[in-house]
């Protein structure tokens, strides 16, 4: 019977032990995990490099409609105010009350209507009034 598994193709080809393949693997994925890492590093990169990963992760999110924690999770958050006229839906499910249909909601308006001018604006939002805003208003800024 001919055995197909590659570990055992790979050893057999380079007269390797399991031991020294399992090295060489180990090598090239840190290798690997480096390079990745370097590419997306978030302080090399434009902002409009990330505004095309962050595309991407609101992409997910919308799809399934679950909280992705991003590929900038630190970024925009913690004690910072969120900008809600460049925010991705990532960022504005930070604010508290605003769900994954208030993010989408809040979205479409600006493509539609533009940025704001205000952060009361955001109350021209199907779904936010008064009471919404009030919960939320020392999260965000506009800029």
């Amino acid at each position: 019977m001919k055995n197909n598994n590659f570990l055992y193709q790979v050893q057999r080809i380079t007269s390797a032990t399991k031991a020294e393949l399992t090295v060489i693997a180990v090598i090239i994925t840190g290798l690997l995990i480096g390079l990745t890492v370097n590419y997306f590093d978030p302080q090399r990169m434009t902002p409009e490099q990330k505004n095309q990963i962050i595309a991407v992760f609101d992409s997910l999110a919308i799809a399934s409609e679950q909280e992705f924690s991003g590929p900038f999770p630190n970024e925009g958050f913690g004690n910072d105010k969120i900008n809600i006229n460049r925010a991705s839906v990532l960022q504005l499910r930070k604010i508290p009350g605003i769900g994954i249909k208030t993010a989408k909601g809040i979205i479409e308006y600006r493509k539609s209507s533009g940025t704001f001018s205000s952060a009361s604006d955001i109350m021209n939002v199907r779904g936010i009034g008064k009471k919404k805003f009030e919960l939320f208003k020392d999260y965000i800024e506009v800029k």
